[in-house]
């Protein structure tokens, strides 16, 4: 698990979430499944608005930077990110929404 923490994109204010993450050619991708909602997850809204994050894993923190995946490159990276987590498409089946896939890159 990751700690993501964003910018709140009304309050302002830190929002602190754990996800699961994925890493791959070592580069860390989060999915922005939510159990396959109709809407997106706020902390992906969140970034949307303010891309600079802090995340933590285990004793490692960073701030970093979170930037949505887009097409081709998305789609590119969905079969691998699926096998890496399968309950990723069940979300997919679940929902008429794109599930947005978020690259983030630490600082330092």
């Amino acid at each position: 698990m990751l700690l993501l923490t964003t910018i709140g994109r009304r309050s302002g204010l830190p929002r602190t979430v754990a996800l699961a993450y994925v890493v791959l050619d070592g580069e860390i991708y989060l999915v922005g499944g939510a159990s396959g909602a109709d809407r997106h997850p706020l902390w992906f809204e969140n970034l949307l608005v303010t891309p600079a994050v802090e995340i933590e894993v285990r004793r490692w923190r960073r701030s970093a930077v979170a930037t949505r995946v887009v097409e081709p490159a998305r789609s590119r990276l969905w079969p691998r990110l699926a096998a890496a987590v399968p309950s990723i498409e069940l979300y997919r089946e679940r929902t008429t929404r794109d599930i947005p896939v978020v690259h983030v890159a630490p600082h330092g």
